[in-house]
């Protein structure tokens, strides 16, 4: 109930090394001894956030020494996830997706490609808890009743992350109305260079985000009681 591993997170990249404009990985490379090294500094019922570019091979390893180690593994991919099924489900917990548009023509143009009836079905076959990460900036900003309708068709949760600077006080109160819409939770980035992974916060890593995540699984378990979920 009181979310406490929340404050127990640790940050994998997963990668052949890494980008030197990064500001979450903190210089972590992907060198099986430095896993290693990082799973032994952890305890039972942490969680181990992992992202990068990967494929269900590279993860696999990785995340059968987080289930030894009793963590709570979250697997930030991109919106290509055909590969991951197998072992790779019966082992992560959490699976944070990058959208690249919340519409067809969106998410097309930003992804490069004809992709968005097979990334919902995709999604849509994903058995695990998933959650879909949108990244709001003017050119998508009507686009966020859309996000959700997405989401809810895929039966995922929702992220919508987005810089506080670039809105004005109207805008930022629109996008913080989701905040009470099921199944949807709204994260600000920090002025800061963008992590090259898509769809990943900038803020990973520090205490900011997880104070976010804290609030966001107490909000959670408190709309299940009765009478207060209806003030959250």
């Amino acid at each position: 109930m009181l979310h406490l591993n929340r404050f127990e997170q640790h940050q994998w990249f997963i990668g052949q090394a890494c980008d030197p404009s990064c500001v979450v990985c903190q210089g972590i490379y992907s060198d099986p001894a430095n896993f290693n090294s990082l799973i032994r500094r952890t305890k039972p019922g942490d969680i181990i956030n992992m992202y990068g570019a990967t494929s269900a091979k590279d993860l696999v390893g990785m995340l059968k020494k987080a289930k030894q180690q009793q963590l709570t593994s979250r697997v930030w991919v991109t919106h290509k996830m055909e590969g991951l099924q197998g072992d790779f489900l019966g082992m992560v917990d959490d699976v944070m997706i990058w959208c690249p548009g919340a519409q067809k023509d969106s998410f097309n143009e930003a992804c490069g490609q004809d992709y968005f009836d097979e990334f919902k079905a995709n999604v849509r076959r994903f058995p695990v808890k998933k959650t879909l990460s949108l990244v709001v900036k003017q050119l998508n900003f009507e686009e966020l009743p859309e996000f959700y309708d997405l989401v809810d068709e895929c039966h995922a949760e929702g992220l919508i992350l987005y810089y506080p600077k670039e809105f004005n006080k109207e805008e930022r109160r629109y996008i913080k109305r989701f905040k009470k819409v099921p199944r949807m939770r709204i994260m600000p980035l920090k002025n800061a260079p963008t992590h090259t992974f898509l769809g990943l916060p900038n803020t990973i890593g520090s205490f900011r985000f997880e104070w976010h995540d804290w609030r966001h699984a107490m909000r959670g378990s408190l709309k299940k009681w009765p009478l207060i979920k209806y003030t959250l």
